[in-house]
């Protein structure tokens, strides 16, 4: 019969290894959502621009052009966090095989770095979206 503290640390580990999963399935799906919600926004604005408003009378076209900006570069770096993922895997994937135990440095800072970028990805989806509605409110008035 194993000692009770080597069960706790397999049940510890395996645990570990789920949360670990869960947390790159969470980045990918949060990945996704950022290119969805910024290209469905991009879109809408587009949209607006064509069909709802008179385009001759259209007040502060720099906060739309803003707010396009800050949308175009969510989905950008959410197709390089799509690249940053791919890379994490590959790596892992290394290591197990050379049979290298526990995260390394390099991981972790490529975990860190996707971090940031989806950080970064989601104040620029919320401000986009926020600078779109201010556009889309400023000229529905008459």
């Amino acid at each position: 019969m194993e000692p009770k503290e080597d069960i706790q640390d397999k049940i510890t580990e395996k645990y570990l290894e789920q949360l670990y999963k869960i947390y790159d399935s969470s980045i990918v799906t949060l990945d996704k959502n950022i290119l969805y919600i910024s290209s469905s926004a991009l879109g809408l604005s587009l949209t607006f621009l064509k069909n709802i408003i008179d385009t001759s009378s259209i007040k502060c076209f720099f906060i739309l052009s803003v707010s396009w900006v800050l949308l175009t570069l969510s989905i950008l770096l959410s197709l390089l966090l799509h690249k940053n993922s791919i890379k994490l895997i590959n790596y892992l994937i290394v290591n197990v095989y050379q049979q290298k135990e526990g995260e390394d440095l390099n991981a972790k800072k490529m975990r860190k770095n996707a971090e940031l970028l989806n950080a970064v990805a989601i104040w620029f989806l919320i401000t986009g979206i926020l600078l779109l509605v201010v556009f889309v409110l400023i000229n529905l008035k008459k």
